[in-house]
């Protein structure tokens, strides 16, 4: 234990440290890899640190494998996700409506 806390306390008094926001997952792309059912829990997977993960999510709506996703919110282990899809339509949809 004191040689991994003295490897981290190294790293932190060089500058290169870990950045705590490197390692949040809102935002976070990911792609379901078990289907997420209605009022059920899925799994995503996604890539961070350069690191391959995976992470329970549920949706609003079912999301079937192999759509792209994005994080909305992290609690209590489980990610709440929405599909990319649909993210980036409403956000078309709102720069259109505020072209004059």
């Amino acid at each position: 234990g004191a040689v991994v806390f003295a490897i981290f306390r190294r790293l932190e008094v060089n500058g290169d440290g870990l950045d705590p926001a490197d390692y949040q997952l809102v935002g976070v792309l990911g792609e379901v890899s078990s289907p997420i059912r209605p009022g059920g829990v899925g799994e995503i997977r996604y890539t961070q640190g350069g690191t391959r993960r995976s992470v329970p999510a549920r949706a609003a709506d079912p999301i079937e494998r192999g759509t792209e996703v994005v994080v909305l919110k992290y609690e209590r282990g489980v990610a709440e996700v929405r599909r990319l899809e649909e993210l980036a339509a409403e956000g078309a949809a709102g720069e259109r409506s505020s072209i004059p």
